[in-house]
């Protein structure tokens, strides 16, 4: 395979938990708790430690090999198409929020802290990060196109693809999500705790957790959960979840006053009033995802 040429580089990092618990927010619970040496807290220091230093070893690699990078935190990634190669470092929500932007790229992440973080899509680390990079730019790297959901909020597309899963459910966690369901010819009503939506990519996650099947990363298939289903006596269901083709879609539709829709994690909302119907496809652009 010929050379990979990445042209300029972009490193999105996150900050860290001890950066953002004790350097912005501030709660003064927080930080006496801390300082009375809780042992549940006692590792964020560390991590923190490791965290950067992760950073400073992959810029350090980056750099000696000629190439010309920047360094951005997630929350201040835009302009992403102007960088040929994505360098995420933190863990899978780092890849995530990184991933919103990417089109054609080819990405690697890099989990800073494996002792912490939880990074099933990072495949490299502090210690294996340049024997990557070199297969990389040697063009031996393994890279895997990991699908991607497509989602369409009452016929119009919504911006994001849904790299891992998405949650329909109601906007409070503690009430009852309700709420009709379609794949293929069958459909009915839904009384649970909400339902997950998930690519291969994204089967280890909450969707494996609730009861769902792992996938292979470079699978096409995706998969839903429904969570806690309610069963009372006039309630049976046929849909509790299954593995669909690419060439299948969902249909839901909002019986809920204040349903929500969350792609990707906690950070991004869509609000799923109700009559308004959600069809969920795998038919985004996949991610280049190196793998080794």
């Amino acid at each position: 395979m010929p050379k990979f040429r990445p042209g300029r580089v972009l490193v999105a990092y996150k900050k860290s938990a001890y950066e953002a618990y004790f350097d912005e927010y501030k709660p003064s619970g927080l930080k006496r708790a801390f300082e009375a040496g809780d042992v549940n807290l006692a590792h964020l220091k560390r991590s923190h430690a490791e965290h950067y230093g992760t950073v400073r070893e992959v810029l350090s690699a980056l750099q000696e090999r000629g190439l010309s990078v920047e360094a951005k935190t997630r929350g201040e990634l835009h302009g992403v198409e102007r960088y040929g190669f994505i360098v995420t470092v933190g863990g899978d929500g780092t890849l995530l929020e990184a991933a919103r932007s990417v089109d054609r790229q080819p990405v690697l992440g890099v989990n800073s802290d494996p002792n912490h973080s939880v990074g099933k899509l990072c495949r490299a680390d502090r210690r294996s990060f340049a024997r990557i990079l070199d297969r990389l730019l040697d063009g031996k790297a393994k890279v895997v196109e990991a699908a991607r959901l497509s989602l369409r909020l009452d016929g119009r597309p919504l911006k994001e693809p849904v790299l891992n899963d998405v949650l329909v459910a109601h906007s409070n966690p503690a009430a009852m999500s309700h709420y009709v369901i379609a794949v293929g010819k069958r459909r009915e009503q839904h009384r649970s705790s909400g339902v997950w939506v998930a690519t291969a990519a994204g089967s280890t996650g909450a969707a494996f957790s609730a009861g769902g099947r792992a996938l292979a990363v470079a699978s096409s298939y995706f998969q839903y959960v429904p969570r806690e289903l309610y069963y009372a006596n006039r309630y049976g269901y046929r849909l509790r979840g299954g593995v669909l083709g690419a060439d299948r879609r969902i249909l839901l539709r909002s019986l809920m006053r204040e349903g929500a829709i969350f792609p990707d994690g906690a950070h991004r909302r869509h609000a799923f009033p109700y009559g308004s119907e959600l069809e969920i496809a795998a038919t985004g652009k996949p991610l280049r995802v190196v793998v080794s």
